[in-house]
């Protein structure tokens, strides 16, 4: 793991387009400030993100929460990852639980949005879960092929039984998924920096717990993220491990 984990706040849908405007104009300066000493990324609503890139960057690392999978063209109401990279995301959030559930996303789809963030040199956060065996045996060839350097690849785990319930799966079981899903993705990717995060009830009070799985890298962070205070507090708690 390393030596300070890296933090990526989804804000989801949680907040309207004036109101992510109004947090972080809140919070701005004292947001900079913790980024500037910790790695911290936010994912706002897509509305928000040009907003977020000029209030926070560099030194915050604004993301998407979700890409098409196509190329430009006939795609009513996607979000091309082209113009992700041209409002200055630097990450995106791709395959989480509830675009699977909601929105139908498979394995097969997740793997060209990867893709595509790939063309764009923007790097891939792809959320799996339990069946992670089933999703990587579809996504890591499909990446493997590609023609595109890809410098890094974030992966996070997060187990369903663990969101938004405050509980978290027992330590063993948690880190010999982290182990397993560490050997399959390597063995592919072998040329790739690859970052593991771990989602699911992430919050001040389990933070500590989850640090001392050594081979998570990252926390990806959900509502508990838009509670400045509690933000603060799990970047805080994190390194008192």
């Amino acid at each position: 793991m390393a030596s300070a984990p890296i933090f990526v706040a989804n804000w989801k849908s949680y907040l309207s387009n004036n109101s992510a405007k109004s947090w972080i104009d809140t919070y701005q300066k004292q947001l900079v400030e913790m980024a500037l000493k910790n790695n911290i990324s936010i994912c706002p609503d897509a509305t928000c993100l040009a907003y977020a890139v000029e209030k926070l960057s560099p030194a915050v690392r604004i993301g998407g929460q979700n890409c098409s999978a196509h190329q430009p063209g006939a795609h009513t109401g996607e979000i091309s990852a082209q113009s992700l990279k041209e409002v200055g995301a630097q990450l995106c959030i791709i395959g989480h639980s509830e675009t699977r559930k909601n929105n139908g996303d498979t394995a097969a789809l997740i793997a060209q949005k990867a893709l595509r963030l790939v063309e764009e040199a923007i790097t891939p956060l792809i959320c799996i879960g339990e069946d992670y065996q089933n999703d990587l045996l579809t996504i890591l060839p499909a990446l493997k092929k590609t023609t595109r350097p890809i410098s890094s690849c974030f992966f996070a785990f997060e187990p369903e039984s663990a969101i938004g319930t405050n509980t978290l799966l027992p330590e063993q079981l948690l880190k010999d998924a982290m182990i397993a899903i560490e050997s399959i993705i390597k063995a592919t990717l072998f040329d790739t920096k690859i970052t593991l995060f771990y989602g699911g009830s992430v919050s001040s009070t389990t933070i500590q717990s989850l640090r001392k799985i050594s081979e998570i890298d990252g926390f990806l962070l959900g509502r508990a993220s838009l509670d400045f205070q509690e933000l603060e507090n799990i970047v805080i708690c994190s390194q008192q491990c």
